[in-house]
């Protein structure tokens, strides 16, 4: 049976307009210029993740990495397994899930 749940990454980019980090002293001019290409708005990243969850061309587009809407691959780091499976096993003992909670197929829980 084919799920019909989609799972997909986006990120907004460093979002300097937002209070996610209070302490802006270290968003120096050079500092700026340095990650220009990396800076997104809190307005386009709003716009972009209304549009991912809403729009039809996204229906059956799952697995993917979205930076600032734009697909691409994520960091090498993200495809290491034992990463992936740590993570899973941390985030289901912070959210307390029993093994019944969760999809099959996912990664094991014991």
């Amino acid at each position: 049976m084919e799920s019909e749940i989609t799972v997909n990454v986006i990120s907004p980019g460093l979002m300097t307009d937002t209070n996610f980090a209070p302490d802006k002293s270290r968003f120096t001019e050079a500092f700026l210029e340095g990650v220009a290409d990396r800076i997104g708005s809190l307005d386009q990243s709003a716009k972009k993740l209304a549009s991912m969850m809403t729009a039809p061309q996204y229906e059956k587009i799952t697995g993917k990495y979205f930076d600032r809407g734009i697909e691409r691959l994520s960091s090498t780091l993200s495809y290491n397994r034992e990463n992936a499976a740590e993570l899973w096993e941390m985030s289901v003992e912070y959210t307390h899930l029993a093994s019944y909670e969760t999809l099959p197929g996912l990664l094991n829980i014991g």
